[in-house]
Formats: structure tokens, sequence, C-alpha cells
């Protein structure tokens, strides 16, 4: 619940959302105004991400989803779900693993097997 906690404390301090431009990468915004990203890992979590999902619509807030591949195919209306309200959707690969020691023809098909997924 401590999470719960922090989380909510987060999106009292955010302001005004970024919005991306011809899909490219966003690293970072020149802005004077405070502002936080809210991300989340390897879900999407039947638990807990629906949950989230209605705490950030409450605050009229986005995130970022680095979803799991294997958890993406397991629950794909919660990745609608995310999309449908606006949220960023991103790879965090199909299984998760360490990519350290790995060769690069299997970190490559980690990748490309993710993106492989049905949403």
């Amino acid at each position: 619940m401590n999470a719960l906690f922090l989380f909510l404390s987060l999106l009292l301090i955010t302001t005004t959302p970024v919005q991306r431009l011809n899909d490219d990468i966003v690293w970072n915004i020149p802005t004077d105004e405070k502002m936080v990203a809210i991300t989340f890992d390897d879900g999407p979590d039947i638990l807990y991400t629906p949950d989230i999902l209605t705490i950030l619509k409450q605050y009229d807030a986005k995130a970022t989803f680095f979803v799991v591949g294997f958890r993406a195919e397991k629950y794909p209306d919660i990745i609608k779900r995310q999309m449908n309200e606006g949220h960023e959707v991103a790879n965090h690969t199909y299984k998760h693993l360490d990519f350290r020691g790995k060769s690069k023809q299997t970190i490559e098909e980690e990748i490309k097997k993710k993106r492989r997924c049905a949403i």
C-alpha cells in the first residue's frame, strides 16, 4: 500500500502533459515547470494495473507502461485499455531476460518477439 501512496503523491505534483511529435522518442522537454514522468514496468498485472489505470483516469494523468510480451498476450484487454485511455505502451521485451552475456541474436529475437505480440 505504500507504493500506492507514493504514486498518489507523485500525481499531485504533475502538471501539463507532455506530447510527442512525429512518434519520435522524447528524452527531455525544456520547461520551467515542475514535471514528473510516470512509468510502470513489467506489466500488465491483473491485480494492480486496472487499479492504477482507474487512479490515472481520476486525475487525468498519463503514464508510460513498459509491458512484457508474455503478459501482454495473457491480458490483452488491459493493454487495449492502456492504449484507449491515451497512455504510452512500450516494449520491455518478451520475457524480460537479463541481457548480460546474451548473444546479439538472442537479444534481437527477444525484442522482435515482443513486437509480434497480439495486442
